[in-house]
């Protein structure tokens, strides 16, 4: 028998940098709850139904603010379970592998079907960290998969910083969402997790690794950090060469290849890389991308982030067609000229933070002013918070502990 739930967070408790708060211990009994239910669906062959009524809901639908433990809680949990078919994914990854199946499984009939039988197979409960849509196509597939594995008496346990009835909420034909969102709600409990502060903003110990890109000397800065890096990797400081770090201040740069397209790299050497922050996110990038980038390296280094602020925060785009006119239910928020590299800025931090990945920046901005209102506002709520968590000497010690 591993550890419980309860003797896993009595013993996070004991640590002298752990700050445990009432809403944390309200959630356990949720999850604590959920285990119960899935020992005892070992026990039947399927579970009690009286009358046809709808099954009772299985799984944990876990939505709160950033920073309250939800991704915390998850794990302690996950770590918990005896049961041996489980899977943890941030939920970014699993739609990777997701299309990726569907994709080696054209041509077959019914290819989805055949995925959540896969998934259903080996899997009596799912755990999804992050959970948040905003691809169309993603919506689409989402609705039918989750009524399969429902079926199948897949247990599902998923973290958000929204409620089910919030995710996609103003995407583009939502309403095919609507499935995936009454299946979320028939089948998990659905708990809001409050508490009183954003635990990643506690008293941390800091590096100075987000620089001030107006400052004259933080180029130097971000020289010598790359310089330590590779001499901690035994980089040898050839005089010339692709990957000297006294040429990452000339404009030529260096192609990167990830996932068969190059991005345009300052250097590189082994788990370190420098990128300028339009080659990150000023381009056709995807979630994906920064999946490799995460998988490839454990530090990176951008330079020139700029203010991502938008101020057309009060403007809609409302979209409509001759058969469904346009109305307050189809209006969609104006993206101000930033937003773009905002959207991808957030992906790129998540992955980062998810994969303990060790961040040196430059901005023209402090944190607190990168975004501080526009549409994006919500969503970069917990960028701002990972960003001040990752420049800890908390996280840099967990990036070291991980990789």
């Amino acid at each position: 028998m591993s550890a419980s739930l309860n003797e896993r967070y009595l013993q996070l408790s004991q640590r002298p940098d752990f700050e445990a708060d009432p809403g944390q211990l309200i959630a356990m009994a949720e999850l604590e709850a959920v285990a119960e239910r899935l020992n005892a669906s070992h026990q039947q062959s399927a579970w009690p139904r009286l009358n046809n009524t709808p099954p009772a809901p299985l799984g944990l639908w876990l939505w709160g603010a950033v920073g309250r433990g939800k991704t915390l809680l998850m794990d302690l949990f996950f770590e918990s379970l005896d049961e041996p078919r489980k899977q943890r994914s941030h939920f970014h990854h699993f739609m990777r592998h997701l299309h990726q199946r569907l994709s080696k499984l054209s041509g077959q009939p019914e290819p989805l079907a055949l995925v959540a039988a896969e998934l259903a197979g080996s899997n009596k409960i799912l755990c999804f960290d992050e959970f948040f849509v905003s691809d169309i196509g993603d919506a689409m597939l989402l609705g039918r998969l989750f009524d399969a594995l429902f079926k199948q008496g897949v247990f599902l346990v998923a973290t958000s910083n929204l409620h089910p009835d919030q995710l996609y909420q103003d995407g583009l034909q939502r309403q095919r969402f609507l499935p995936a969102i009454a299946a979320i709600k028939q089948h998990c409990q659905i708990h809001q997790m409050t508490g009183p502060r954003d635990h990643r903003l506690r008293q941390l110990h800091r590096s100075e690794l987000f620089l001030d890109s107006s400052d004259s000397q933080t180029l130097a800065v971000l020289q010598q950090h790359y310089r330590s890096r590779c001499a901690a990797q035994e980089l040898p400081l050839k005089p010339q060469g692709e990957h000297n770090p006294a040429l990452v201040d000339t404009p030529q740069l260096s192609p990167l290849s990830i996932l068969g397209r190059d991005i345009p790299c300052l250097a590189n050497y082994q788990q370190t890389a420098w990128f300028s922050f339009p080659a990150l996110c000023d381009g056709p990038r995807s979630q994906l991308d920064y999946i490799a980038l995460a998988d490839r390296f454990d530090c990176l280094i951008v330079s020139g982030i700029p203010a991502l602020r938008c101020n057309n925060d009060n403007l809609w785009v409302v979209q409509g067609t001759e058969d469904h006119p346009a109305s307050a239910t189809n209006q969609r928020r104006f993206l101000g000229p930033n937003d773009d590299q905002c959207r991808r800025f957030i992906s790129l931090i998540d992955e980062l933070y998810d994969r303990s990945v060790m961040l040196i920046a430059s901005c023209q901005v402090g944190i607190e002013q990168l975004y501080p209102a526009g549409p994006l506002a919500f969503a970069f709520e917990r960028t701002r918070s990972r960003l001040l968590e990752m420049q800890s000497h908390e996280y840099q010690q967990r990036s070291r502990e991980r990789r």
